[in-house]
């Protein structure tokens, strides 16, 4: 079931994201950028969500993980800082060419600026990550893929307890 696989992976997701992350702040304070890290894995509910409306298998769900990387910079470098900070990341770990959307470039409507890609992370596992700035105190508010309220999240908050589980997943039919 999806849950006894979360599960699985929820033992191994601390020091998963840890090792990732780790490996990206080494490369980006190499290259004396400023930033702060977030990481989060993916809710059950979001996993069997994706896995049904776009009818692919727990596998295919590339995002279970996720990282944000909220940069610092003068306003005049926000978006080369992103694209700089991107290219660091994509040295180090493969990135799925498919899975790269650019709305520093051409912000949404709502004026939501992010960088996000796929890439290969460490044993073979998907990352999401995002790329953006720090300014106007938009961030905590803005980025949590793959939900439909956006708040400030930590990565204990993303997981669903199995009795939450299940009253989203198989709510009571009467």
């Amino acid at each position: 079931s999806i849950n006894d696989r979360m599960e699985t992976l929820q033992r191994r997701d601390f020091e998963y994201l840890n090792k990732f992350e780790r490996k990206v702040s080494e490369e980006l304070l190499d290259a004396n950028l400023k930033f702060e890290i977030k990481k989060r894995t993916k809710s059950i509910y979001s996993i069997r969500r994706k896995m049904k409306n776009q009818n692919v298998s727990f596998e295919e769900v590339y995002d279970k993980y996720a990282i944000r990387i909220i940069l610092e910079a003068d306003k005049e470098r926000e978006k080369a800082t992103c694209w700089q900070a991107y290219s660091i990341v994509t040295e180090n770990f493969s990135p799925n060419p498919t899975r790269l959307r650019d709305w520093i470039s051409s912000p949404k409507s709502n004026g939501y600026e992010s960088l996000h890609t796929t890439v290969m992370g460490p044993e073979g596992h998907w990352v999401e990550v995002a790329f953006r700035q720090s300014s106007g105190g938009r961030i905590a508010a803005t980025f949590v893929p793959g939900r439909r309220e956006h708040h400030p999240f930590s990565l204990q908050s993303c997981f669903l307890s199995l009795q939450n589980f299940r009253s989203l997943v198989f709510p009571q039919r009467i």
